[in-house]
C-alpha cells in the first residue's frame, strides 16, 4: 500500500519537474537552432529484432553532419506469470550488446546493479525514437507523457500496419500516440488508420502523420543481391511465425504444431520456427502451456534434424534462404511478400485493413491442417500458381521512395529543426 502511493506521488513529481524544465529546454533549442548547431537524436532501443526498422534512418542521419546520434538501450519488463507488467521488474534483451559497435554516442540507460535510470533530460533530445509504442514495459520517466515535456517525439512502427480492429487499438495505445510529434507511415489507407485513431483526442495541432514508405524495404535490393534463387526442389525450407498471443483468437500454433513437425520430418524438410520474443512467456501466463509442456517441446526441437528456432537478432537474410513463410496475424509479412516468395496464411479470423486486404490476394489461404498439407506439397512440387499475382501486387500497393523512407525522415526532420516556425 505505502509503495503505490510513493509510487504515485513519486511519478507526479517526476511529470511535475519535466513540465517545469521544458521550457527552459525549448528556450535551449532555440539558441542552437539560431546557431545552426546540430540536431541531438536518439533511438531508445531494448529489442535488436526489430531494429530493421530504425536502421536505414539511423544510417542516414550517422552520414549527415548535421546530426548528433545516440542510441539508449535499455531493457524490458519482463512478463511474469501472474503478475503480467505490474512490476518493476526489467530484463535485459540483448540491446547492449547489440549496438555496442555502432557508430554514434551509446548510452546505457539502466544499471543492472544498483537498478536506476539515466535522466534523459540533461542530454537535450530534439527528437526521441522509441522502438515500440507501449509505455507498461518502461519506467515512468522513460514514458511518452514525461519525455514528450522536453524532446519531440518520433514514431516508426515497428511493423506495417496490415490489421484493424483490436490488433490495431493494441500496437497504437492511446497513452502514448498522444504524446508522439511525428508518426511516420508507409502509404496513404495507413495513414488514414492513424489519423482516424485519434480522433476526438486532445490533439496537438502540429502533430503531423508523415507518408515516407517503408523503412524495412530501405536495403532490400542489397540484400537481394547476396542470395541465389533456391533450388526449390532440393532445397525446399519452411519459416513458420504464428502469433506471439492465442487471447486475439488469431493464432494457430497450437492446432497446427504437431502436424507440422510430422510433416518435415516425414519429408526430410527443413523447418525454422522463430518465436516472437514473448511467445512463451505469453503462452505459459495464459496458461495455454506449462512449463513442463514448454519444457517438453523445446527439447523435442533441439534434437530434431529438421526443426530449428530461429533466435537471431535480424532475419531478413533467413527470409531470402527459405522457400514459404507459414504465417497469421504478423507484421513481418510485407518483408516477406517482397522477396516474391509464397505466403501460407492460417485463416482464423478476418481483420485485414483496407490496404493489407489487397495484398492478400496473393496469399494462399488455408482454415485446416488438410489445406496446409495440400498448399505445402504444391509448393514443394514447384508450382507456384499466385507468382505473377505478388508480383503484381508489388509494384502496384507498394511504396517505394528513389532514396528510400530513411531519407525522407531525416530529410523532414531536418527542415522541421530548422524552420524559423520551430
Amino acid at each position: 500500500m505505502y509503495k503505490e502511493i510513493y509510487n504515485y506521488y513519486n511519478d507526479k513529481f517526476i511529470l511535475y519537474r519535466a513540465k517545469f524544465l521544458s521550457p527552459i529546454i525549448d528556450l535551449d533549442r532555440k539558441r542552437r537552432i539560431l546557431f545552426r548547431n546540430k540536431i541531438n537524436v536518439a533511438f531508445i532501443c531494448h529489442r535488436p529484432e526489430i531494429w530493421s526498422s530504425l536502421k536505414s534512418l539511423y544510417e542516414c542521419m550517422i552520414k549527415d553532419k548535421n546530426f548528433n546520434v545516440y542510441i539508449v538501450t535499455i531493457p524490458n519488463k519482463k512478463q511474469i506469470p501472474g503478475i503480467g507488467l505490474g512490476h518493476e521488474e526489467y530484463i535485459s534483451e540483448g540491446a547492449e550488446d547489440f549496438f555496442v559497435n555502432y557508430k554514434g554516442r551509446l548510452i546505457n540507460a539502466y544499471n543492472y546493479k544498483n537498478k536506476t535510470w539515466k535522466n534523459l533530460e540533461k542530454f537535450r533530445f530534439d527528437y526521441v525514437f522509441f522502438q515500440t509504442p507501449y509505455n507498461v514495459c518502461r519506467p515512468f520517466k522513460y514514458s511518452s507523457k514525461v519525455v514528450s515535456c522536453y524532446s519531440k517525439i518520433c514514431y516508426v512502427p515497428y511493423g506495417m500496419q496490415m490489421f484493424k480492429g483490436n490488433v490495431f487499438k493494441s500496437v497504437t495505445p492511446s497513452d502514448y500516440m498522444e504524446d508522439v510529434s511525428y508518426t511516420f507511415v508507409e502509404n496513404k489507407p495507413i495513414k488514414k488508420m492513424y489519423v482516424d485513431r485519434l480522433k476526438g483526442k486532445p490533439i496537438d495541432k502540429n502533430k503531423k502523420v508523415v507518408i515516407v514508405g517503408y523503412t524495412r524495404f530501405d536495403k532490400l535490393e542489397s540484400i537481394r543481391k547476396r542470395h541465389k534463387t533456391i533450388n526449390k526442389a532440393k532445397d525446399f525450407k519452411i519459416i513458420w511465425t504464428p502469433r506471439w498471443t492465442v487471447r486475439e483468437g488469431n493464432c494457430h500454433f497450437f492446432e497446427y504444431k504437431d502436424f507440422l513437425f510430422e510433416y518435415v520430418t516425414n519429408h526430410n524438410l527443413q523447418l525454422i520456427y522463430r518465436p516472437h520474443p514473448q511467445t512463451f512467456a505469453e503462452y505459459i501466463e495464459n496458461g495455454d502451456m506449462s512449463n513442463e509442456e514448454l519444457n517438453k517441446l523445446l527439447s523435442k526441437i533441439e534434437i530434431s534434424p529438421n526443426i530449428n528456432i530461429d533466435y537471431e537478432k535480424e532475419y531478413i537474410d533467413t527470409f531470402f534462404e527459405t522457400s514459404v513463410l507459414i504465417t497469421d496475424t504478423s507484421s513481418i509479412i510485407p518483408e516477406y511478400f517482397v522477396t516474391e516468395k509464397p505466403i501460407i496464411y492460417c485463416h482464423k479470423l478476418d481483420e485485414f485493413n483496407e490496404f493489407s486486404k489487397k495484398i492478400a490476394e496473393g496469399f494462399y489461404w488455408v482454415h485446416n491442417w488438410n489445406e496446409l498439407y495440400e498448399t505445402l506439397e504444391m509448393l514443394r512440387l514447384g508450382k507456384d500458381p499466385l507468382l505473377d499475382t505478388r508480383k503484381k501486387i508489388i509494384n502496384e500497393a507498394f511504396y517505394f521512395p528513389p532514396k528510400g523512407a530513411g531519407y525522407k525522415i531525416k530529410s523532414f526532420l531536418k527542415r522541421d529543426f530548422y524552420s524559423k516556425d520551430n
